[in-house]
């Protein structure tokens, strides 16, 4: 029993309250004979610490032995972590042993999605950290069973602590930030190894979001890309918690379900990849799922109809594709082909089918018609006139130039089942949309009619970016700008103005601002690489943003 050290009614205090004059060195015992024993510090003591402090000789207490044990020994023990750093921070200690974490006490975020200050906001994501592993998050059961798997939490409990103190020294945040996780590591005595996990968590905490939700995750090169970045399973699960308790630590309101499952699906593809399960390639899908259905053929689908599906489509289609949402599609399909041969639709007329995915926190629209110009913008209009909110959606075209389109939707700013009566909507809204009876300009009214415009703090300036990198055969095209219902059916209407074909687009909607990414090809079917035909696209887009304020 430690006599130095009296417990009473939840908190711990000193028996001697010149204890740590005589010994500075014993500062940090106190935390951890309060996180080993479950207490708080009462309220004199942290009192007291806050008069300490400034009165020690940080530059050779940081270095003391005992601190830098002590200080380990506190990060070490997964699941009860954040709450003695919580009070080391209010007694005024976090910063002197970590000078970095200083340079962001009291910081302000200005990023539209941040609710907290950085210091604060740490201190959360580490709390969401303990969470997960105290399975006090129902919903993330997946990330608690990753986390036993984590040899040595304190190392990804480190990264967290230190993994926005970069932006205490301006642009490039994760970058800095890993210069000082790596002075932070080495002067802890971290082995080289152990230093560079903590490191490569805290320069690339960042790029899961980043790909989960703006990249293609079908995409094998992508997945390879990514798997290349992480070097190995310890790495990818420890990358993968620290996400999502970044994610949970930002704001109440920035993560969902759909989000969720991207982040799981891309942790997924990528341990496929290192653990040698890699995805097969679109023609070695192609092959298979036509294999499939040979020996197991679908009622109600002739083998040709099957057939011209199958060979008729690009192999991006493929990879990840499985008989289930296949099948699915040819469904769709063969409702559109049945219609057109009965003549009972006009020829533009739609198709379609819906099936909500609980999994994955939204509804899938599947669009099956033949191809033409602003077909996109028209649907994603009648999608935003019928009050959803589009996640991501998918375009396919068939060499025969027969259309498949799928949208994942959810009520606007929430995740979960689209509701019935606006998929109704959405029927009527696309069959009268596609056949003529209703023009663009009267789509995009309706939907602007659905905006329930929010006062911001400071407006969003538009951003719109062009990477020719990240894809060999499409132009990621990035938008950022502030959300209203019609956004993304004004902007697709730029783009097939201009002549600009979408393959791809990944919709994410933070806090009344979209940051959207479109997989895009000009008119000849190739990247858009010459900066004067970018800079027209750009101006047009602002034009577009401009006219909708």
């Amino acid at each position: 029993m430690n006599t130095n050290f009296i417990s009473k009614d939840g908190t711990v205090s000193l028996a001697d309250g010149h204890f740590f004059q005589a010994e500075p060195s014993r500062l940090l015992g106190l935390f951890l004979y309060a996180k080993y024993h479950s207490l708080s510090l009462h309220p004199n003591n942290l009192q007291l610490i806050r008069e300490l402090v400034p009165q020690m000789d940080w530059n050779n207490l940081r270095d003391d032995p005992v601190v830098k044990k002590n200080f380990l020994e506190l990060i070490c023990g997964p699941g009860r972590v954040a709450k003695p750093l919580r009070q080391m921070h209010e007694a005024g200690l976090l910063a002197r042993l970590v000078p970095a974490f200083e340079q962001i006490t009291g910081m302000v975020q200005h990023e539209f999605f941040h609710r907290y200050t950085a210091d604060e906001h740490t201190l959360v994501c580490l709390e969401k950290l303990d969470a997960i592993w105290n399975e006090r998050l129902p919903d993330y059961s997946l990330y608690t069973e990753l986390f036993r798997q984590v040899p040595r939490p304190e190392l990804l409990y480190l990264a967290l602590l230190l993994h926005d103190t970069g932006k205490g020294e301006g642009r490039d945040h994760a970058e800095k930030g890993a210069h000082i996780a790596a002075a932070e590591a080495h002067r802890l005595g971290l082995p080289a190894a152990e230093t560079a996990r903590v490191v490569f968590l805290v320069r690339h905490h960042l790029s899961m979001v980043i790909l989960s939700q703006k990249r293609d995750l079908d995409d094998p090169e992508v997945i390879r890309g990514f798997a290349e970045l992480v070097g190995d399973t310890e790495n990818l699960r420890m990358l993968t918690l620290h996400t999502l308790a970044d994610s949970l630590g930002t704001s109440d309101s920035l993560w969902n379900t759909y989000k969720d499952q991207l982040l799981r699906m891309l942790y997924t593809r990528t341990l496929q990849f290192l653990t040698g399960i890699a995805a097969p390639s679109g023609a070695v899908r192609r092959c298979a799922l036509w294999e499939s259905l040979r020996q197991n053929p679908p009622a109600g689908l002739a083998s040709d109809e099957i057939e011209a599906h199958i060979n008729g489509l690009p192999d991006n289609y493929f990879p990840q594709l499985t008989r289930e949402e296949l099948l699915a599609d040819l469904e769709v399909v063969h409702e559109f082909l049945a219609l057109q041969v009965q003549g009972k639709a006009p020829a533009l007329a739609p198709a379609i089918r819906t099936q909500d995915l609980p999994e994955r926190g939204c509804t899938v629209v599947r669009v099956c018609t033949w191809d033409h110009s602003g077909l996109f913008a028209r649907l994603a209009a009648a999608l935003s006139a019928s009050g959803l909110g589009i996640h991501s959606a998918e375009i396919y075209t068939r060499s025969d130039h027969l259309v498949l389109d799928r949208f994942y939707v959810a009520p606007p700013g929430h995740a979960g089942p689209a509701p019935a009566s606006a998929l109704e909507l959405f029927r009527a809204l696309a069959y009268r949309a596609l056949s003529g009876e209703m023009a663009l300009p009267e789509l995009l009214r309706l939907a602007g009619q659905r905006h329930e415009p929010r006062l911001r703090p400071e407006p969003i300036k538009p951003r719109i970016t062009f990477d020719n990198q990240a894809s060999a055969k499409s132009t990621i095209l990035e938008i950022q700008a502030e959300d209203r219902m019609g956004l993304l059916a004004a902007l697709a209407a730029v783009l097939a103005e201009m002549g600009v074909d979408i393959s791809l687009a990944k919709i994410n909607t933070t806090h009344e601002v979209a940051d959207d990414a479109f997989y895009v090809t000009d008119t000849d079917g190739r990247q858009i690489l010459a900066s004067e035909r970018q800079e027209q696209i750009r101006a047009r887009l602002l034009e577009a943003l401009a006219a909708m304020d």
